[in-house]
């Protein structure tokens, strides 16, 4: 698997397919007691093929909540989701993330032997969505692989 996943970084990095941010949150210490903003800081890169992300270490893990920086504008909220993902896009340009870049935040590793990624017959399963048949992992990163290359 991990050799996999990094032939499809290698594939999509050399097609010019820009990676995304891994962040996470974090809350800084208190200096003289003063308390500062929490921020996401960048922890790697991964590129997202549907429902995985595929990581620089060979890793493969499953997206989160997703937001984009950009620059601070005033605005009114009408719904407090968009205030929690304002907060989100302050917090990660507060963390160093400059604008425009995709930020995945939530996101966890995944492993073999629990869902959605299976074994069977010796090879890698991955279950894209609830209720969908299982599709061999090399084929579904290939296909996207593929697609991703399309789009530019």
């Amino acid at each position: 698997m991990k050799d996999l996943v990094l032939d499809a970084v290698a594939r999509l990095r050399a097609g010019g397919v820009p990676g995304e941010v891994l962040g996470l949150r974090r809350t800084p210490r208190r200096v003289l007691g003063v308390g500062r903003g929490d921020r996401v800081i960048q922890v790697g890169e991964a590129w997202r093929l549907g429902a995985l992300l595929l990581l620089t270490d060979g890793g493969l893990a499953l997206p989160g909540e997703v937001v984009r920086t950009e620059r601070e504008t005033t605005r009114g909220y009408t719904a407090d989701s968009a205030r929690h993902r304002a907060d989100l896009r302050t917090q990660a340009r507060r963390g160093g993330i400059p604008d425009g870049r995709v930020v995945h935040l939530d996101w966890r590793a995944a492993v073999v032997g629990t869902p959605p990624l299976a074994e069977r017959d010796g090879e890698v399963w991955f279950t894209w969505s609830a209720g969908a048949q299982p599709v061999r992992l090399v084929d579904y990163v290939t296909e996207r692989v593929e697609l991703a290359l399309l789009r530019l």
